[in-house]
């Protein structure tokens, strides 16, 4: 599996502020991503970002995710880490359910395992 350095940044400005908000050091982490992005130009956008709460650095982030990360399948797990797939999804229209946060369990491993019993929906 392979890690970009971006993604690992982004890592680590969301567990930064998760754990003391929104500091320098997390600020630091995102703005090199947005550093890079317009190449090092400041003027031009992404600017950096500042002078957030904790939820709106956590918001910031998740959305800079999402630009960053599109295309290499982490959306998804993003959303659902941070509770916010179904609302997401329901906002763009797409007919999602309460059952869609879990996958069904293979038909094979209940046979194996019969404590098992198939999530709810399936």
């Amino acid at each position: 599996m392979v890690i970009r350095y971006a993604d690992v940044l982004l890592m680590y400005a969301e567990a930064v502020n998760e754990m003391s908000g929104p500091t320098t050091e997390a600020y630091n982490a995102i703005n090199q991503v947005r550093t890079r992005a317009r190449n090092g130009v400041a003027t031009a956008n992404p600017q950096n970002l500042g002078g957030l709460t904790q939820d709106q650095f956590r918001d910031a982030v998740l959305k800079e995710r999402s630009w960053e990360l599109c295309f290499e399948g982490h959306r998804r797990w993003d959303l659902l880490r941070t509770g916010k797939y179904l609302s997401t999804l329901q906002a763009a229209g797409i007919p999602v359910q309460q059952k869609n946060l879990l996958y069904p369990i293979p038909q094979n491993e209940r046979d194996v395992n019969s404590a098992l019993t198939q999530n709810l929906g399936y």
